[in-house]
């Protein structure tokens, strides 16, 4: 679907009473990965309890169409998987000063809108307002989508590979400085 001109993207914190609104967003990409051999997700992960943590931790977002229909989702927080020790980010940021990106989706009717790019420059904006001076994330090594995005934002590949969800691919580590 292609966005009608005069449409206004907002990005908002999401609600948990739309939490299925969400799950129905992660399942529609996962149909969509899974037809395209990416098997970065499956039905049992992001989840309903992974979604309602993310809302009461007041770190999940909603991109939404002209105040009414939610496009996308992203969660910015300071959390890290305990593999992104093993990985070779820049030593020069304080951890205090690290943030993370995580479950980006863009619901697959509004594909090629730009939604993921913005929900990625809404999460630096945000990152900065807070002092942070870095992001930190993951992308799965075989989703052709989401390295192309994080590389065409700046965000470095760094050395060292993650391995979620009991997939066998390894995810790709990425970090963005915002010192600028």
């Amino acid at each position: 679907m292609i966005l009608p001109q005069n449409s206004e993207l907002t990005f908002r914190r999401a609600k948990l009473t739309e939490k299925l609104t969400i799950l129905e967003i992660f399942s529609r990409v996962t149909d969509w990965m899974m037809e395209k051999g990416i098997r970065q997700w499956d039905y049992s992960y992001p989840n309903t309890d992974t979604i309602i943590e993310d809302i009461q931790a007041n770190s999940k977002w909603l991109a939404v169409l002209d105040e009414k229909v939610i496009t996308g989702t992203i969660t910015i927080n300071q959390r890290f998987d305990e593999q992104y020790a093993g990985i070779s980010w820049d030593e020069t940021i304080a951890q205090t000063d690290v943030w993370s990106i995580h479950r980006l989706a863009v619901h697959p009717d509004y594909f090629g809108n730009g939604i993921g790019e913005n929900l990625c420059l809404f999460a630096e904006k945000l990152v900065k307002e807070n002092g942070g001076k870095s992001i930190r994330l993951d992308a799965y090594s075989e989703n052709p989508i989401s390295n192309k995005l994080y590389e065409k934002l700046g965000y470095e590949l760094k050395e060292g590979k993650l391995f979620f969800h009991n997939n066998e691919i390894p995810f790709n580590a990425y970090e963005k400085l915002l010192l600028r």
